[in-house]
């Protein structure tokens, strides 16, 4: 990067205009245009295709035509790709490699590296996706986030099939980011009919959990750090910032109160329907009211397509609220979520739902 400086040497009040029509650097050969590019052992790779193009070691800013070489993915496109240890992780829409090899003692560009097929029955959906947490590579394939361990891939969302509603036509929009200060991995995605993204996702690396999000508007994360702390920000606001949960700042989102939400798994006594009475459950003295909700259907999917209901409004310093909370519903499914707006709700497990199972001629009809 060239610097250009000017000095003007002017005692009268006179105004200085300078228009500058463009600036541009040429080289004799350049890289060609690619849709990826990634840094691996000081090397800057770009890849178009099934074709991968490199630089000199340490010299990113050279590239020679005859350094390029093509992945066996029988003419599938990269799709994307990330440096994981001593390999370079390459994926298409339906396989994924690892590139191994190092260019000491080698003349560019004659490198040589050696490309293995790790597997031709998942790829990657989006470069973006790529994320490294817990001595593993993670990204999202389709409707479906895997892992990639060095050695083998693995399919590991499956409690979130009915979740992960990507849109297809867009899977390129998928985004994700590490959040190491609280051992957490983020993922943004649009769903079908959507022009931007919409849906958040976390998974969390200390307790193997899956945790969704709510209320969050074109979601688009990006991970920085600020004064040695670290943050998440969108790409386009810059006051949108993930802060730890004491700080003082936490209990709003750029001016916006945030609403805090628990979400339990869907419960149901397989292949029988029930009628739940009570969800039990404790909660420390904080101010402001939490509201106890549930949801219910005769199948998965018809339990997921289905709106929340508040059961009750709790007041969270009330000693005589604690504890029970009526539902009085007959469904195969019910799930519960605890939510707070603009102040913290600490609760305290286990939640106990309490059901009756109904005799097998039930049939729930939705007042």
């Amino acid at each position: 990067i060239d610097t250009i400086a000017f000095s003007v040497d002017d005692n009268a009040a006179a105004t200085l205009r300078m228009n500058v029509d463009d600036i541009y650097v040429v080289y004799n050969v350049t890289m060609p245009a690619v849709q990826v590019l990634v840094e691996w052992k000081n090397i800057l790779f770009g890849m178009q295709g099934d074709t991968y193009y490199f630089s000199p070691s340490g010299i990113s800013l050279e590239y020679n035509t005859l350094a390029n070489a093509t992945i066996k993915s029988g003419g599938n496109a990269i799709t994307g790709a990330a440096r994981f240890y001593n390999q370079l992780t390459i994926g298409t829409d339906f396989q994924v490699f690892s590139l191994s090899g190092s260019p000491v003692g080698q003349t560019y560009p004659s490198y040589r590296f050696d490309s293995n097929e790790v597997t031709d029955e998942k790829g990657i959906s989006s470069h973006r996706s790529i994320i490294k947490g817990n001595n593993a590579l993670f990204w999202f394939w389709k409707r479906e986030i895997c892992r990639y361990d060095g050695t083998s891939v693995t399919k590991v969302s499956l409690p979130l099939d009915v979740y992960l509603t990507v849109d297809e036509s867009a899977e390129q929009y998928v985004v994700g980011a590490p959040y190491y200060t609280r051992n957490q991995l983020w993922w943004t995605w649009r769903r079908s009919g959507q022009t931007v993204n919409d849906r958040v996702i976390r998974l969390d690396l200390t307790f193997n959990a899956w945790l969704p999000v709510s209320g969050l508007t074109t979601p688009t994360v990006f991970r920085t750090t600020s004064s040695s702390a670290e943050q998440l920000e969108t790409i386009d606001e810059t006051s949108r910032k993930i802060y730890a949960q004491n700080h003082s700042s936490n209990l709003s989102f750029v001016g916006t109160s945030i609403t805090y939400t628990l979400e339990l798994p869907p419960m149901h006594i397989p292949a029988t329907a029930c009628e739940w009475f009570f969800a039990w459950l404790e909660w420390l003295s904080n101010s402001g009211a939490m509201t106890i909700q549930y949801r219910q259907g005769d199948t998965l999917l018809s339990l997921i397509a289905a709106s929340y209901t508040t059961a009750e409004t709790m007041t969270m310093t009330a000693v005589s609220e604690y504890g029970k909370n009526r539902i009085g519903e007959w469904s195969v499914w019910v799930q519960m979520r605890f939510q707070s707006t603009a102040t913290k709700m600490e609760l305290q497990p286990p939640f106990i739902v309490i059901g009756r199972p109904l005799d097998a001629s039930f049939i729930r009809v939705t007042p």
